[in-house]
């Protein structure tokens, strides 16, 4: 998807278990900004811990986080095992949950100016999520695989509530509203 980078001189810092981050990164440097890429299992606090300061080291001020870690772990309602509910959850909940809170206690009290709150809305380009185009793959997987069922995914995100406050365009991937 396209790439667009603000020239006010913010840095851009991601995380992430996974080579997206990285290849982000990478594309903002080619843009000739600054680019971080950062290993973390938010499921981990001692990890979460390590990642803030590594990034509040690097930064005076903090003024956005896009938390969007997640897991996903296919398997039939009846045989989902334990392990992978803990996973599931460590990640998409209480990962999001210990790095919010983290960050959070950096940003209290710090006033957002408007003006950043309006090149953040000004500079935000929306594509296509690189993961939600694989689910309907994913779903076949583990369908061809015996651990899950067919299910109908149509329908499953709705971003009509985020364009309408941004004005942006960002793409459901065919799997509900934009």
């Amino acid at each position: 998807g396209a790439l667009e980078v603000p020239s006010d001189g913010a840095a851009f810092m991601f995380q992430d278990a996974a080579l997206f981050p990285w290849l982000t990164a990478r594309a903002v440097e080619e843009r000739g900004r600054r680019g971080v890429a950062l290993a973390c299992d938010v499921s981990r606090p001692e990890e979460v811990e390590a990642l803030a300061e590594r990034v509040l080291a690097q930064t005076p001020r903090l003024d956005v986080l896009v938390n969007n870690a997640g897991a996903i772990w296919g398997a039939p309602t009846l045989d989902y095992p334990l392990e992978g509910w803990d996973r599931v959850f460590a990640v998409n909940v209480r990962g999001l949950w210990l790095l919010t809170q983290r960050v959070a206690r950096h940003m209290a009290g710090a006033e957002l100016k408007p003006d950043v709150i309006d090149r953040a809305l000004q500079n935000i380009v929306f594509t296509v999520d690189p993961l939600a185009g694989t689910y309907r793959k994913l779903l076949q997987d583990g369908v061809d695989a015996g651990t899950t069922k067919p299910a109908d995914l149509n329908g499953i995100l709705d971003l009509t509530i985020l364009n309408s406050i941004t004005g942006g365009h960002a793409s459901a991937a065919g799997l509900g509203r934009d």
